[in-house]
């Protein structure tokens, strides 16, 4: 009984560790993702700004 049950926590464990480092991970992407975007903006920002106002009109 007790071997059993250790081994379903070990699985809940693994689980949570498994979903908790993910999470981490397309934090750290996303993270990523809006700092490229970030940077890019501000080097072309007057390139989207045109954009953006003859997308409006």
């Amino acid at each position: 009984m007790q071997q059993r049950v250790s081994g379903i926590y070990v699985k809940i464990h693994l689980k949570w560790n498994g979903i908790l480092f993910l999470e981490a991970v397309s934090h750290i992407i996303l993270l990523d993702i809006i700092f490229k975007r970030i940077y890019e903006g501000s080097i072309t920002g007057k390139l989207t700004d045109k954009r953006s106002s003859i997308l409006k009109q």
